[in-house]
């Protein structure tokens, strides 16, 4: 997939975070050890996602919920000092940490209406991993919110939107 597509689909997703529209968010191509794709704050308003191609191949709606998920960690640094971020990379070091984080991040993104993608996301990364038999499989399932959970949040947040309207 090129660069290109990339930068289309985030475009799209975009469209759900006005509080990044005066953010630079630029996408770079780069194979990755550990991840398909990851968040980077080069400085304050200026984002880089990197993506490894090789690792993301799970179709346009799985790459939607990704880059939600991405666009998520951008909103939570909008606000951060360089203090706040600092301690923010110490903290992640820490599994139960980085857990609360991740978590908190995909539920910004179901917030911003990218449950079904992050469903389809989690599910086609949890299989592929599930069937390497990973050390990495464990940890994405000790750390980020599994398909039912996505469902159950969404469904939840949908029910108490209702009932406060």
């Amino acid at each position: 997939m090129s660069k290109t597509h990339y930068e289309k689909l985030l475009s799209l997703v975009r469209k759900n975070y006005p509080e990044l529209d005066n953010s630079k968010i630029i996408i770079e191509l780069k194979e990755m050890e550990k991840y398909s794709m990851f968040a980077k704050r080069i400085s304050k308003g200026n984002y880089k996602i990197l993506i490894d191609p090789k690792k993301c191949s799970i179709g346009d709606d799985g790459l939607k919920g990704k880059l939600a998920h991405e666009l998520a960690h951008f909103k939570r640094f909008e606000t951060w000092n360089f203090i706040r971020f600092f301690f923010d990379n110490l903290l992640y070091r820490f599994v139960i940490y980085r857990r609360w984080t991740e978590r908190f991040t995909d539920k910004i993104a179901i917030k911003k209406g990218f449950a079904k993608e992050l469903i389809i996301n989690r599910k086609i990364s949890f299989d592929r991993l599930s069937k390497e038999k990973s050390k990495l499989f464990k940890e994405m399932k000790k750390i980020y919110m599994s398909p039912g959970e996505i469902k159950d949040y969404s469904n939840n947040f949908i029910i108490n939107k209702i009932y406060k309207d």
